[in-house]
Formats: structure tokens, sequence, C-alpha cells
């Protein structure tokens, strides 16, 4: 669970819009602002996010069950949710939505390994165990493979660019820039994409390794080829994605079935994956490839690109199973829809499988639709005249109509955010939820003409403060702010007599609003080595005798801090679960959290968060040690009942060797194994006695 004990107050300052477009505007404004504030101080880990939540937080999942210590790289997760801040930001000009998409770039930038790209999730314990590529390894070879599958490793690359083509800044370009020659490098000599990269070391013999369509790998890399080459102009990066197009031409099949399978051997015939995904004929597949042939054909006016497409369409066409429905699998050579269950057990009636696989997998859809659809659009048009349609922008009166169009879903993403920010679905919350409505309320913002794109926090010059019986005042000298062009912002709360302190926030909302606990942009100045803004939040807090402190501290150092707590909290918890006795340490926290309330300067939180750190190390280094003591004693009594531990000694051996290096991430991983012995004891009252007699007899005094 996440650490709430981090009592500071950060108040919002903004300036004044005009309501242009009356209550609902106002209305979506502020929901966003809200959505994304509840985001960014709750559920955010250092910056990124994991794709569900339940509702009193007890559980994470991204890749699984995950831990708040971890980061979820698949679409709707980190670089989804970063998308949507960017989008916002876009459409409003306010820059706190620019801040919260710079934390996201920051977090994809620390998990991004040494090959170039992304695994599924980031571990912000696993230094030492992944190949990240901010710890300058030697040895790149270990726990350092990427994956195209699910738009992972594009997605993250996608993102980085977006950023780094409104800030142009050296972080964000050198960690695109590395992902794309990583994307370069690991593309085969035909235009392929395996499922993961590096190669495994059953290559040729791994289905990550084979030529793969699922899940759009190919067209996915292609797609960000082509995105590359537009910010960038890189000529290398469309010859790659030429490349990619060039494989989907060599890998059609012959006709009549001149459609596409999932994945491919390296002698370019249809190959198993998974014990579900069978050699066939793939719907979906073949409606992407045409889509991707079509972009490529738009982007070079090279006509190679259509050739493939007719014969694709005729398949598509004649492949239906209802009114623009297809299988997703058809056979080779008999053209039926086939299904497949688990152990490769085929058959040609959906209702046959087993309900967990029925249920679980795309087996029927829409699939030829779109893409048959963009052929004829494309056709009918021509190149130039459909790319200016494309490409034109909307008239006034268009984004109203659109605007307008998005009421309804607009009142809803209003009325269904709850008083804590969040959107919540039968106890969950989800990344996915959180983009869509967001986007919602984004797009109507942007169509409206609702939020203009010009800062709507205020940039300072020197900030003054001043404080009465009745008021605390702070006033910001300001350099540019709105449309006005306001000169001075002030901002008065009441006088201090609780914890909760309420403040008057001016931004086209009305009102006195309880901010509640969280982190929030007060302001910010411009760094002037880097040319970036900085942030800064306003830190009110009572300290032990009730009196109030006010301080003025940069948000990143604020947002550090309460990551580092966040994962200390989670490192305890997880290690307290395992039973070991961290009391000592977790007091050390106590005492850490304790000083945050007498609201320390600047120089002040620095030292606590070099403090912090020092303790993380410590928990972990505690956790590590006590686990593998624990493994030594399950070990010895394995031994007596006679059961062969010898793989479990050699793991255990690592743990040590690890430990002794400082690698405390290896280590705990290396005594997951020796401490999964009481698993392979038949009776289970056993083992809860060897578990406990192990953990008793290391703590009796000798």
């Amino acid at each position: 669970m996440r650490s709430r004990e981090l009592a500071v107050v950060l108040m919002v300052c903004a300036v004044t819009l005009p309501a242009v477009y009356g209550d609902i505007g106002d209305e979506a404004s502020f929901a966003l602002l809200r959505a994304t504030r509840f985001y960014r101080t709750v559920l955010s880990c250092r910056g990124g996010y994991l794709g569900e939540y339940s509702e009193d937080l007890d559980v994470w999942i991204g890749e699984g069950t995950e831990a708040p210590h971890k980061i979820w790289i698949q679409p709707p997760g980190t670089p989804s949710v970063g998308q949507t801040f960017l989008s916002a930001y876009s459409a409003t000009g306010d820059l706190r939505y620019l801040e919260a998409a710079r934390a996201v770039a920051d977090s994809l930038i620390w998990g991004q390994l040494v090959s170039g790209g992304w695994e599924y999730t980031v571990d912000f314990l696993g230094e030492g165990v992944w190949r990240y590529r901010h710890e300058d390894v030697d040895d790149p070879s270990d726990r350092n493979q990427c994956t195209f599958d699910d738009e992972v490793s594009q997605s993250a690359t996608s993102f980085l660019m977006a950023i780094d083509s409104l800030l142009d800044a050296d972080p964000y370009a050198d960690a695109a820039r590395y992902a794309l020659d990583f994307f370069m490098e690991s593309q085969f000599p035909n235009g392929a994409w395996p499922q993961r990269y590096p190669l495994s070391d059953d290559y040729p013999d791994n289905y990550a390794d084979y030529y793969t369509y699922n899940d759009q790998v190919i067209n996915d890399c292609i797609d960000l080829m082509l995105e590359a080459y537009a910010i960038y102009g890189d000529a290398r990066y469309l010859d790659s994605a030429e490349r990619g197009g060039h494989f989907i031409i060599i890998s059609q099949i012959d006709e009549p079935q001149a459609g596409w399978a999932q994945q491919y051997y390296w002698n370019l015939s249809p190959a198993w994956a998974r014990d579900f995904e069978p050699p066939a004929v793939c719907s979906r597949v073949t409606r992407e490839n045409i889509i991707s042939l079509l972009e490529l054909f738009l982007t070079t006016g090279n006509e190679t690109y259509l050739e493939p497409i007719p014969a694709a369409i005729d398949w598509l066409n004649s492949s239906t199973i209802g009114d623009n429905l297809w299988a997703r699998f058809y056979e080779l050579g008999t053209n039926l829809p086939i299904y497949c269950d688990r152990e490769r057990k085929l058959t040609y009636n959906l209702s046959e499988l087993g309900e967990e696989r029925r249920e679980g997998y795309g087996w029927q859809g829409s699939y030829g639709t779109s893409g048959i659809s963009m052929y004829q659009e494309v056709m009918s048009k021509g190149r130039d005249d459909y790319l200016a349609e494309r490409n034109r922008e909307l008239t006034p009166a268009q984004r109203l109509q659109r605007a307008a169009g998005l009421e309804d879903r607009v009142r809803d993403a209003i009325e269904s955010l709850d008083d804590e920010g969040r959107w919540v679905e039968d106890g969950w919350i989800y990344s996915s939820t959180f983009n869509s409505k967001a986007g919602y309320l984004i797009s109507y913002l942007d169509y409206s003409g609702y939020a203009p794109a010009k800062p709507t926090v205020p940039q300072f010059d020197e900030p003054r403060f001043t404080a009465t019986d009745e008021s605390i005042t702070i006033e910001i000298g300001v350099r540019s702010a709105g449309p006005a062009g306001v000169g001075e912002v002030t901002m008065r709360l009441t006088p201090p007599t609780s914890t909760e302190v309420h403040t008057f926030v001016d931004d086209g909302t009305s009102g006195d609003r309880e901010t509640g606990d969280g982190i929030y942009t007060l302001a910010y100045s411009i760094d002037p080595e880097t040319s970036l803004p900085v942030y800064w939040g306003m830190v009110v807090a009572e300290d032990d005798k009730g009196e109030w402190n006010l301080t003025l501290l940069p948000l990143g150092l604020i947002s550090r801090i309460a990551s580092g707590l966040a994962v200390i909290a989670s490192t305890i918890e997880e290690a307290s679960g395992l039973g070991v006795d961290l009391s000592g340490l977790s007091g050390e926290l106590s005492l850490l959290e304790g000083e945050l309330g007498t609201t320390p300067d600047e120089d002040g939180l620095d030292e606590i968060l070099e403090r912090l750190e020092d303790l993380e190390t410590r928990i972990r280094a505690q956790t590590v040690a006590e686990l593998i003591e624990i493994a030594a004693d399950l070990i010895e009594s394995a031994k007596k009942m006679g059961i062969d531990t010898t793989r479990h000694e050699i793991f255990l051996g690592r743990a040590r060797e690890e430990f002794d290096k400082g690698n405390y991430g290896p280590a705990r991983q290396f005594t997951e194994y020796p401490l999964r012995l009481s698993e392979e004891i038949s009776e289970p009252l056993l083992a809860l006695c060897l578990i406990l007699s192990a953990a008793l007899f290391r703590r009796i005094p000798t």
C-alpha cells in the first residue's frame, strides 16, 4: 500500500480564463484537472503508472499483479497516460499537464534497457536484475531482452519522440534516438521484426524469434518508423519502414488465400506460436497489412505497395461468416474457419472450445472492414486528394460541431468522476478509462476553443509572502500569464485553524475549493541553463507546536521524496509478508516523515532524500540477508527429511555471491527457488511446520 503519511498540502494558483462556452466548459476543465491530480498524486510511481488499481488500492495490476514500485509499459499504461497528459497540454496550454508528461518521460528513460527497448514492466527495485541503461553496465547479456508484443517498446518510443519534438531537450532526444537505433538493429534483413529482441538462445526454434505480425508487431514497428521519419526527417527511418513493407509483400500467401499468417518460420512458412495460435490465414493480420501497405503508399507514392491488396481483399470478401464478420483463423488449403484450444486441439466450431479459451481470445470480429474501406477511399479519391483531406484543418464551424457531438460523453465523464477525482468501475480504477474519459474532456476543450493554448500557470520572478491573524497572502510577480497579461496573482488562505486548508483557485472555475493532500503546481520559472520550465509548489505544513510554515520548493524534489516513501513502504510491506522483521528501520522511516512535517528548506529536503535512498538500500539489504538465512534453514530441515536439495543449494550460493557484491536485487531473485522448498512437501500442514520451525530456529538465542 502506498504511504499516505506525508502531511503536506501544496496549493494551486492559476490565472483566470474566460468561460466562453458556459458551465460545461468550466466543469470539463476542472474535472480534467481533478482526475489528473489524482493520478499524479496517488497512483504515480516516479512518474509512471500501471493498468488497474482496486478501489482500496490494495491490488495493483499491470502484467499480472504488481507492487507499487513497478510501472507498466503496455498500453493503456505509462506511455498512454503520458500521451493523455501531452494532449491535455496541447489543448489547454496548462503547464501542469506538461509537467506530468515530463515525469512520464523520465520514468521511461529510467526503465530503458541497454538493448534499447522496454520490457512489459519497469521495476524501480530491479536495479541489478534488469539491465537498465541508466546503470551503465558492462555486460548487457542478462535480462536485457525487450518486447515488441502489445506495442510495448513502440508506445514508449513514440511517446519519447512526441515529448522530444515538443521540448527539444537532450534527455528525451537521446533516449528516443537510442530506441530507434534498437528498432533498426533488431529488424531482420528481409524487413521483418521478431516478437522479442535480442533473439533467444533457442533461435530459431522459439516462437518469440519468429517473424511476427500477431498483436500488430510488424505493423506497429512500421508505423513507428514512419512517425520517426516525419519528426526527424532521417532517411534511415523511412528505409526501415519500407523494408518492413517489403516483408509484407514477400510473406503474402498465394491465391486464392491471399492473406497473411500471424507468424512465420525463417523459411516464410506459417508457424505455430502459442498452443492456441495455429499456422493459418488470419483475417485480422490481413486487415492490418492492408492498412500498413496503404500508409507506405501514401508516404512514398510507390504503387508497388498497392499490388498485393486486391487479392487480399478478394480473399476477405470470400471468407465472411456473417455480415461484416470474419473468423480470425482460416485453415490452410480448405479455407474453413478454425479454432484452437490449449494443447493445439483444433476444431471447426467455436462452441466446442473450453470456456477459458472461448472467452479469452478474439476468435471472431469485423476484422476486414476497416482495411477494405480505407483501400476503397484511397483509390476513389487518389493519393493527393486523400492526403489533402486528411491533413486539412477543421473550420471553426466544424470544430464547434464536433464539440457539440461530444457533449453527452463529456457530461458522463464529469458526472462519473467521484469526489476524490477517480473514475471507478465495479470497484476498480482503470488507466484505460482514465485515458478515454480524459480524452473526451480534452477533445471538447480543444474543439470548443474553451482553453487557449497559452500558459495558465503563472511564471514568477520573486514570490512574496505576508501573514496576519486574518489570512496568509502569497503574491507572485508574473512575467506573462493568460490572454489578459495579468501582472500579479494573489492567493489568500483562510486562517490556519485546522489541517484543512482552503484556497481560492482562480482558474475559470468559481468558489473556494478544498484542495486536499497532494502535489500541485503553484508556478514555474525558467532554468537559465536548459531553458526548460522548473515547477514549484507551496508547501503548507503544521509543526508540532501548532504553527504553520510556508516554503516554496521545486516539485521535482518533492515528487522524488513522495515516490521514495511509497517504494520504501511497499518494500516493508512485502518483507513483512515474508516474515522479515523490519520494525527498527520502520521507525527510521517514521522519523523522516516527521521531519517533513516541519517544512524544511530545499537543502533540508535534499538531505532527507539522501537519507531516504540510504534507508531504502539498508531495508533491501536486511530483507535479503534474512531471506538467505530462512532459505538456509529450510534447506537443512529438508535434508533431514530426505529431500534432494542440490539445486536449492546452488541457488542459495548464487544469492550469497550477489549479496556479498551488494547486488540485492539479483540476490533476492536467487532466494525464490530455495524458499519454495515448502511447496515440494506433500502435506500442507507439514510444510507450514517446516517454515515456522525454520523461522523460529534462527530467532532463538544460542
